[in-house]
């Protein structure tokens, strides 16, 4: 669910700064690689974007993610047979993910990697929830509404980058995304 929510900001803010024979939104502005507080300005910029990227932007086809609406987010822990959850929720609305703040931005060009980490103070998750599944040797199903208010939610985003040069050119690609415990 948070991990949905983090994928799809990243990759919004990826699309809405490639989004094709469209020039850059004026709340994208680079900093220069050759910077030595590269990362300070990486990060303010990166606020300045994400403020304006989750109120959506027609031109560049982004609709707006505050509330997100998930069609389906799929858990399915086949684990022992004593243990394994399968969970579903369905037409679920995450409110919250506008306070979103980066804290943390750390894009390393030698090592070719990027560190970010945001904090959200309140995410709420309403939708229809489906579960089935066995702890130990209770069995566990139920069906019906969820609503799940999250506080202080810290999410730090880990990718390698792969370094591509087109057209004159340099280009990162995000690879080997993750999502570690913060």
């Amino acid at each position: 669910s948070v991990t949905m929510l983090l994928y799809t900001c990243v990759a919004l803010l990826l699309i809405g700064s490639t989004y094709a024979a469209l020039p850059l939104p004026r709340y994208i502005k680079p900093c220069a690689t050759s910077d030595p507080d590269f990362n300070k300005c990486a990060m303010s910029r990166a606020r300045t974007t994400i403020e304006n990227v989750l109120k959506g932007d027609r031109k560049y086809k982004i609709p707006q993610i505050d509330p997100l609406e998930v069609t389906e987010i799929k858990v399915d822990n086949n684990g022992p047979q004593q243990a394994g959850i399968a969970f579903t929720l369905k037409n679920c609305k995450f409110y919250g993910p506008g306070d979103a703040e980066v804290t943390e931005l750390n894009l390393d060009f030698d090592k070719l990697t990027l560190y970010l980490r945001i904090k959200i103070p309140r995410i709420m998750v309403v939708g229809k929830y489906d579960v089935k599944g066995r702890v130990l040797l209770l069995p566990i199903t139920g069906k019906g509404d969820v609503n799940v208010t999250l506080v202080n939610v810290d999410i730090v985003f880990e990718t390698d980058l792969v370094k591509e040069h087109k057209e004159g050119k340099d280009f990162l690609f995000l690879t080997n995304s993750r999502l570690p415990s913060a």
